[in-house]
C-alpha cells in the first residue's frame, strides 16, 4: 500500500490543478502556482498507527490546495475515485470536486525565504533559516503534533 500511496502522490504535476480544484479559469494568473519538490518516502509509526510524512515545497498555493491534493490521494488509494482522475485534474476544461484531507496532522513546518537570502543587501544580515533549530524542532513536533495526531485517530 504504501508503494502505491508514494506513485499516487508523486504524479507530475501542473499549474493548473489549481484552477481544476477551485473552479478557477486556466487563465486567470491566481490558478498559477509551482511545486517545486514533493516527497512522500517517510512512514512514521506512533501507537501502531502509521502515518505518511509528505512534504510539499512550492509557492502560490491557494487555500487548502494541499489538503485538497492529499484528498484526492487518499481517495485513489481508498479506491473511491479512479487513479485516471489525477490526469483529468490537470485538464484546463475540467472542473472536478475532490475532498479535503482533514487538518490533524497538517502543519506548516518551515518558511524558505530564498529570494531574501539571495539578495545582497547593502548591510549585511544572517540568513533567514531555521536549520539551527532543526533538532529542537524535531523534538517538539514529536512530543507535540505527532502524538496528537495519533490521538487524534
Amino acid at each position: 500500500m504504501e508503494s502505491s500511496f508514494f506513485f499516487v502522490v508523486q504524479q507530475p504535476c501542473s499549474s493548473s490543478i489549481s484552477q481544476s480544484l477551485h473552479r478557477m479559469k486556466a487563465d486567470d494568473p491566481a490558478a498559477n502556482l509551482s511545486i517545486i519538490f514533493f516527497n512522500a518516502n517517510d512512514v512514521i509509526s506512533l501507537d501502531g498507527i502509521e502515518f505518511i510524512k509528505c512534504e510539499v515545497l512550492g509557492q502560490s498555493f491557494m487555500l487548502h490546495q494541499i489538503r485538497k491534493m492529499m484528498g484526492l490521494a487518499v481517495a485513489i488509494m481508498r479506491n473511491c475515485a479512479p487513479e485516471s482522475l489525477i490526469q483529468t485534474a490537470f485538464s484546463k476544461d475540467v472542473n472536478i470536486t475532490v475532498p479535503m484531507a482533514p487538518e490533524v496532522g497538517l502543519y506548516l513546518d518551515e518558511c524558505f525565504f530564498t529570494s531574501c537570502n539571495n539578495t545582497k543587501f547593502e548591510d549585511n544580515h544572517e540568513e533567514v533559516s531555521m536549520e539551527a533549530y532543526k533538532e529542537e524542532a524535531e523534538t517538539f513536533k514529536l512530543k507535540h503534533i505527532y502524538i496528537g495526531s495519533a490521538e487524534e485517530k
